[in-house]
């Protein structure tokens, strides 16, 4: 995937983060960050191997079944860097090009300045269940077909060359730049439909898996979200949604 005009060529935004400086130790709620541009972006690499099976027994006319399993690699991710990662490589001296930490005269961070960078990668790993079944009767053509993603693995590196993490729930600190969304083992859908003359009728189950998710409170002291500076857990359960459709034309 070639770099976007956008993460090329953006215009400085701002943003604004709660962090404690680990040189002066002071917490500010509103560190800013400003994100640029970065034309020196080079093109993300994907490896992607697929593999899967159909088949349609002559014994029962109509009926389909299908797996695909999927092994997904992405590397040299384009994304914004995180801030917090700027300041350390400002205290190991091994800033990237483009980013800079201004401070005031007592020490303080006055801005934290870094463009969008190569950084990372990410590799998926599941398969892809279908069955469908079709039949003709007097009475009009009945469909059948449910379709489901079963996310077996899902890793992430978060700098070039770091060790890809397993991530099977959301965890995040209270002072956090970014989170991102839950990775859901299981999705599907089941779809039932009649079709007969001029009439449609169909109605489809949808299913989303649950997740589980960790919000780490701030370790420099009590917050208002974290009087005791502890831990909070939140459960997202599994959703059932049912979409019903009638035609006539």
């Amino acid at each position: 995937r070639e770099p976007s005009l956008f993460e090329l060529y953006t215009s400085p935004s701002v943003t604004y983060f709660d962090f404690t400086d680990p040189v002066t130790g002071i917490r500010d709620t509103e560190t800013p960050f400003v994100l640029n541009g970065n034309p020196r972006l080079e093109p993300e690499d994907s490896r992607n191997f697929t593999a899967g099976i159909v088949f349609s027994p002559k014994f029962a006319p109509g009926l389909t079944a299908s797996i695909d399993f999927f092994d997904i690699e992405r590397h040299d991710v384009v994304r914004a860097p995180d801030p917090r990662d700027i300041v350390r490589r400002e205290l190991a001296g091994k800033l990237f090009p483009g980013e800079m930490v201004l401070r005031n005269a007592d020490g303080s961070i006055a801005q934290i300045i870094g463009p969008y960078e190569n950084n990372g990668g990410e590799k998926a790993r599941g398969a892809d269940f279908g069955l469908q079944y079709e039949v003709q009767t007097s009475f009009g053509t009945f469909t059948s077909l449910t379709q489901a993603t079963w996310l077996e693995s899902f890793r992430k590196a978060f700098t070039r060359g770091g060790p890809a993490l397993e991530l099977t729930r959301q965890d995040r600190r209270e002072d956090a730049f970014s989170t991102n969304d839950a990775f859901l083992k299981w999705k599907g859908k089941s779809r039932l439909s009649w079709s007969w003359r001029k009439f449609d009728l169909s109605a489809t189950l949808n299913y989303t898996d649950g997740f589980h998710e960790k919000l780490y409170g701030n370790s420099v002291g009590p917050t208002p979200q974290f009087p005791n500076g502890g831990l909070k857990e939140h459960w997202v359960d599994a959703t059932w949604t049912i979409d019903a459709q009638a035609s006539h034309s």
